[in-house]
């Protein structure tokens, strides 16, 4: 850049940047055999997704509820899966564990 001095950290005064969308806060947990996820906002057409450890997806619900609170028949054995929630608000993954019977 000529008759310019380059600074790597320099910002352009002239570009604007998107407000920045905050994700709202989800708790993902189990409650016996069943996944329990409680969030700020609704979670209608939020889509939850169950892998075992060795990443074999198990499950898979869509949410068609305007609850903030969700609980999850999972029939699943005992053990320790993680859970994935893809929301248009909000993604979050947790490993949770299911005791036994």
């Amino acid at each position: 850049m000529e008759g310019k001095e380059y600074n790597p950290l320099s910002v352009d005064e002239n570009i604007q940047f998107a407000s920045i969308k905050k994700e709202s806060a989800v708790n993902i947990y189990t409650k016996y055999k069943n996944i329990v996820i409680s969030s700020e906002k609704s979670l209608n057409g939020a889509t939850v997704f169950v892998y075992d450890l060795n990443g074999r997806l198990l499950k898979t619900k869509t949410i068609n509820s305007q609850s903030k609170d969700v609980e999850i028949e999972t029939g699943l054995p005992k053990g320790v899966y993680a859970v994935r929630l893809i929301s248009v608000f909000s993604k979050a993954s947790k490993m949770v564990i299911i005791k036994g019977d």
